[in-house]
């Protein structure tokens, strides 16, 4: 029996190692993830971010921790969004999706952001924890390459292939209506002996002018494009 008794304390700290050994390598996770993480109490409060935190948002850790996590709130998103969020979070206890935040110095950050509902045994939220990561340069690289490959760079204007596409819209909208599309090519006269004489850089400028003008002759929903370039 006292061999037995002996046991006991040993194989408590066993657990109690193992324990401090698995909380050591959550905080290295914790610590070292190079995804930003936060987590906030029952009353919506944060309690702990990560140096990646930190470096994604540009608040520190003496700066975030008491306070709500619309300190990061952009204005970008309107009130159905969050609405929208919250009650996923409600029913599911998870969301998942692309958000826009402030950065500290004001500028927008681009996150894809998780959200994980901790519950207690009773089914009372214990804490939320949230993981993110800085997309803003990979969006914005995409978006960089739309428009590279949707609209002309002198003009501004929509290329041929964007051009093309609204058209076909407009075609399959105006069938389902039962109405008509109307399209104008127009050319600019004698455009070819402005370059030749005041040179192309003047040409440019007589393009972007002529675009400019264009468009404000537009209603809403119709298309200005430059075809050739």
């Amino acid at each position: 029996m006292a061999e037995d008794r002996g046991k006991v304390p040993h194989r408590r700290l066993d657990e109690l190692s193992r324990e401090v050994e698995q909380l050591s390598l959550y905080r290295a996770v914790f610590d070292h993830a190079f995804e930003g993480m936060f987590a906030t109490d029952s009353h919506n409060r944060i309690i702990a971010v990560n140096p990646a935190f930190t470096a994604i948002t540009g608040y520190g850790a003496d700066e975030a921790i008491g306070r709500n996590p619309h300190m990061l709130h952009s204005g970008f998103h309107d009130k159905a969004f969050y609405e929208e969020m919250w009650s996923a979070l409600t029913s599911t206890g998870q969301w998942l999706g692309e958000m826009v935040d402030r950065h500290k110095d004001g500028r927008p950050v681009r996150l894809m952001l998780s959200i994980s509902t901790q519950m207690d045994e009773v089914g009372e939220v214990v804490r939320r924890i949230a993981v993110f990561r800085d997309i803003t340069e990979a969006k914005d690289t995409a978006e960089q390459l739309w428009r590279r490959s949707n609209f002309d760079p002198l003009t501004e204007l929509p290329n041929r292939n964007l051009f093309l596409d609204r058209l076909l819209q407009a075609l399959v909208l105006a069938g389902r209506e039962e109405s008509k599309v109307a399209m104008l090519f127009i050319g600019l006269d004698g455009f070819k002996n402005i370059n030749d004489s005041l040179g192309h850089w003047i040409g440019d400028k007589v393009l972007q002018e002529a675009s400019r003008r264009f468009v404000t002759c537009l209603r809403q929903g119709d298309t200005a494009a430059r075809f050739g370039g």
